[in-house]
């Protein structure tokens, strides 16, 4: 079978959790690579992931993380929700919709 790898950067704006990756990660930038191996199919070209790795700086190494898409798509959606305060209730700012479109583009285009 073909096999096809695709990288791209994903930005969090707030710390985050993944299972797969070992604590609390700062805001930032991260690499992710997608491998996917193509189906056998007559009629359409199709494709299936087979794994997802995402690059972590740790202690001045670079750490490669497993992970499932579908914690990674939780973890960008929490990302861009808003937090809620002490009082339980959320601020006044909603996360833009350009940022909103911009996930959705990039889960999109993982399916």
């Amino acid at each position: 079978m073909d096999k096809r790898s695709t990288s791209s950067q994903i930005t969090f704006r707030r710390p985050f959790r993944l299972d797969g990756v070992e604590g609390l990660q700062p805001a930032g930038s991260y690499t992710l690579t997608v491998e996917e191996e193509r189906l056998d199919t007559l009629t359409i070209d199709a494709w299936r992931q087979t794994s997802a790795t995402l690059y972590v700086p740790q202690g001045g190494a670079i750490d490669h993380a497993a992970i499932s898409m579908e914690d990674l798509q939780a973890a960008l959606v929490h990302d861009v929700s808003p937090d809620e305060g002490a009082s339980g209730h959320a601020p006044r700012t909603e996360p833009s919709m350009s940022r909103k479109r911009g996930i959705l583009r990039f889960l999109a285009n993982r399916s």
